[in-house]
């Protein structure tokens, strides 16, 4: 009786079998290294989020501290929430036009008449830009008056264009974020002083947030057409990103928080909202 086949047949089992456990002993410890890595990137993402939490806190000790009235809206100046957006002049709507058409004659008085052309080139030829720059006319007298725009005075008496205009894609103003320079130009003087005395009034009686709600806005501007060419939303949403990881596995978990700002100093923040958690591996 030939032995070979049935010797070779009992091998080929026993290293097929050596192989599966093999295999089923590599994918076990592989787990349990991505389970370890994976508690270990949550524990770091716990304490980056209970870290968030007491810099929250402190902030908010900090802030029950009473300090002199500083109007936000004169630290606002050149973020971009703060600009008057050209978007909707640009696309053609009429408010919008009329609108940003007042905002560059009370910017930059001394180019007053040659606004009106100047913005009537941006419908023309700025569809497609994506920043200020882009804009710069073809006409000589336009390019002279335009760079003059951009380059602004050390005293932002006018101000540089693009610290106070933006092409964001949105409605003409961010109300509670707007600049005092655009509140101005876009409302008037006095309406801005009023504004600004209501604004002091919410701070010193502590009622939270600053920027004054669209009905009390409508209240002092009565005749501009607030839902048209305004964003008056008081709590603007942003979004805060925590992570963990494990350096071993390069293992990372992400939270998303959506954090309440705007109405209130740039710095301030509230963890609210929805929440995710991503685990993936870093790159």
């Amino acid at each position: 009786m030939n032995l070979i086949p049935f010797v070779s047949s009992i091998l080929f089992i026993l290293a097929l079998s050596s192989a599966l456990l093999f295999s089923r002993t590599a994918n076990f410890e592989k787990q349990c290294t991505l389970y370890k890595g994976t508690l270990v990137a949550l524990r770091n993402l716990k304490n980056a989020e209970e870290k968030s939490q007491l810099k929250t806190k402190k902030k908010s000790v900090k802030g029950t501290r009473k300090k002199p009235f500083v109007w936000h809206r004169e630290k606002c100046f050149g973020i971009e929430r703060s600009k008057f957006s050209l978007a909707r002049a640009i696309e053609g709507d009429i408010q919008a036009f009329d609108l940003t058409l007042k905002v560059l004659q009370s910017l930059y008085p001394e180019h007053a008449k040659s606004m009106d052309p100047l913005l009537r080139y941006f419908q023309k030829k700025g569809k497609k830009a994506t920043q200020i720059t882009e804009l710069f006319p073809d006409e000589p007298k336009l390019k002279a008056i335009f760079y003059e725009m951009l380059r602004g005075s050390k005293s932002n008496s006018p101000p540089a264009l693009e610290d106070v205009i933006t092409l964001q894609d949105r409605k003409p103003i961010i109300f509670a974020t707007a600049s005092s320079e655009v509140l101005r130009a876009a409302f008037g003087d006095d309406a801005a002083v009023k504004i600004r005395e209501k604004e002091r009034e919410r701070y010193e009686n502590n009622r939270g947030r600053r920027a004054l709600s669209k009905q009390e806005l409508k209240e002092i501007v009565s005749n501009f057409p607030i839902d048209e060419l305004v964003d008056a939303k008081t709590n603007l949403k942003g979004e805060k990103v925590l992570a963990g990881n494990d350096v071993n596995t390069a293992i990372e978990i992400k939270k998303h928080l959506q954090t309440n700002h705007g109405a209130r100093d740039k710095d301030d923040g509230i963890l609210t909202g929805n929440e995710s958690v991503n685990v993936a591996p870093s790159p």
